[in-house]
């Protein structure tokens, strides 16, 4: 996170570009996470900085529509897209002064985007088939779905992809 003397230097303020609609998926991973989570649209916002993460006043949006094959590669390239066309017409709305940021609003059930460990990057077999999916393409090709196989006391580790 910047430090507070950096962002607020510039006169008509710091933004920021996010790949989610914010206030869902604030956080370090929100491509992986909104696959994981099996949701059927994302998008990119842009927002002022604040002394928070990913909360301060959001300026403009995007949506996109996931496939049923998204992966973190895919999304990816689709948000910086809309996301570089985005920032543009942020730029270009603030310059004008046609833009006015609009607080966040927080209702509760806002989804997190936290940052990927070895502990939920692991596939938890109990889940359905879908939401096994869903984790694998989230994760795909990075930093991969992780499960283990132990045989005759000796534990492996595999990453797993899904190649279409």
């Amino acid at each position: 996170m910047l430090p507070e003397v950096v962002w607020s230097l510039p006169p008509l303020r710091t933004f920021n570009l996010h790949a989610s609609l914010l206030p869902n998926y604030r956080g370090a991973a929100p491509i992986n996470w909104a696959i994981i989570n099996g949701e059927k649209n994302s998008g990119v916002s842009t927002f002022y900085i604040d002394d928070k993460i990913d909360s301060g006043g959001l300026l403009m949006q995007a949506s996109i529509q996931l496939t049923s094959n998204e992966t973190v590669d895919t999304l990816h390239d689709k948000l910086a897209k809309i996301g570089s066309e985005l920032i543009c017409q942020t730029v270009m709305g603030l310059a004008e002064g046609s833009l006015s940021e609009k607080q966040q609003q927080l209702t509760g059930l806002e989804k997190l985007a936290p940052k990927l460990n070895n502990k939920n990057v692991s596939i938890d077999w109990d889940l359905s088939l879908k939401q096994i999916e869903s984790h694998i393409r989230g994760l795909n090709p990075h930093p991969g779905a992780r499960t283990s196989l132990t045989y005759k006391n000796k534990t492996e580790v595999m990453k797993a992809l899904i190649i279409f």
